[in-house]
């Protein structure tokens, strides 16, 4: 359905963001990243990217939030 690919297409996007940021964070570390990168990475302007985040923190969050619910699995 419509839907269905809606929602898919959002979340091979942030995906692609969270993957972006997880490469420039491990080569140019936290501090050094700015959002702009990390949009530049993902294919995104940086207010799209903004649509699917809240900011460079965001990755950071949902990074931490997927390794822990691994780790209880």
């Amino acid at each position: 359905t419509k839907i269905a690919a809606k929602i898919n297409g959002k979340t091979q996007t942030r995906d692609r963001i969270l993957n972006s940021a997880r490469r420039l964070f491990a080569d140019k570390g936290y501090h050094k990243t700015t959002v702009f990168d990390i949009s530049k990475q993902a294919g995104l302007s940086e207010g799209a990217l903004y649509k699917y985040s809240q900011g460079k923190e965001d990755p950071v969050q949902i990074g931490v939030k997927n390794e822990v619910r691994r780790d209880r699995i």
